[in-house]
């Protein structure tokens, strides 16, 4: 922070107190700087020689040369990491190693059997390839229940087209239909 002589620190920029009204000092006064010769200004060489143009192109090789500098050792720590894990792996117990790969195959196993559940219910009721997607239960009870909300939904409805919507009619309450259907949705919701 810039210190006057007098004053102690110097007060931010005007912008900072619009309501001050800043003076310039006279050259040649007291506290004021002495006033420039015309005559030695116009002798003196500018204070910065004008810039070297930069080289665009040697600064983008030398950003080339760091990115794969970059790669290299990315791919140099990959092969170390993989080396990591096997090591990782090798200090496990045969009897761990059994572990994991029994809970994997109990995992698949439970997924084979839930899907062979829905494919089962879905062949006994007619349900079509499109209906399938709203069968996720993995009990025949969820799943009783998910059939008989697509039987439902599959009905031909007795509403009319003003009361299904299909015209905008005034019906306040919903349909049946509508109920069945947000039942259905609400019971898919529930599941996840």
């Amino acid at each position: 922070m810039p210190y006057s002589r007098h004053l102690g620190p110097l007060t931010p920029p005007a912008w900072h107190r619009p309501w001050f009204r800043y003076i310039d000092a006279v050259p040649g006064a007291e506290g004021a700087p002495p006033a420039p010769d015309p005559a030695q200004s116009a002798q003196t060489p500018p204070a910065d020689p004008p810039a070297e143009p930069v080289d665009y192109k040697a600064k983008y090789e030398e950003a080339i040369g760091h990115s794969r500098q970059w790669e290299q050792r990315a791919k140099d720590n990959k092969a170390k990491a993989d080396k990591f894990d096997a090591a990782e792996q090798e200090k496990l117990s045969e009897i761990e190693k059994a572990n994991l790969r029994i809970a994997d195959a109990e995992k698949a196993s439970a997924a084979v059997a839930a899907e062979l559940l829905q494919l089962k219910a879905a062949n006994a009721n007619g349900i079509t390839k499109d209906e399938r997607a709203l069968l996720t239960g993995t009990t025949e009870d969820e799943l009783k229940a998910q059939v008989a909300a697509i039987l439902k939904l599959r009905a031909p409805s007795t509403a009319s087209a003003q009361d299904a919507g299909i015209t905008g009619g005034g019906s306040a309450a919903p349909t049946s239909r509508a109920k069945t259907l947000a039942e259905a949705v609400a019971a898919r919701i529930n599941k996840k």
